[in-house]
């Protein structure tokens, strides 16, 4: 029991993070705790190549150019994730979130 003269509610966790939001975007998936993909939409070329998009990507659509950007400011920030994951995090099926986000 901690006496409300020395903290008051909520004052020992104020600085700490919000732990998935901010492991998920700390951990790709060559971290062994991923939990997520980091290359999605993945098409392979003659070369053996492939290209792609960083599943973080903001504003990412089927129609976005696929290359795997690793620039900030493309990204999804840990404020974007808290205030919105539903809206901005889809399903990944067969390696490809290029569906349609209301299920079709």
């Amino acid at each position: 029991m901690l006496s409300r003269e020395l903290a008051q509610p909520g004052e020992l966790t104020q600085s700490l993070c919000s732990p998935w939001q901010n492991d998920f975007i700390g951990c790709g998936c060559y971290y062994w705790a991923a939990s997520r993909p980091d290359y999605v939409n993945v098409e392979f070329d003659e070369a053996d190549g492939s290209r792609g998009h960083n599943w973080l990507q903001r504003d990412r659509t089927p129609a976005t150019p696929k290359f795997y950007t690793l620039r900030q400011a493309d990204l999804l920030q840990h404020a974007d994730i808290i205030a919105g994951w539903e809206d901005k995090l889809s399903f990944v099926l067969k390696g490809s979130d290029d569906h349609d986000r209301d299920g079709d």
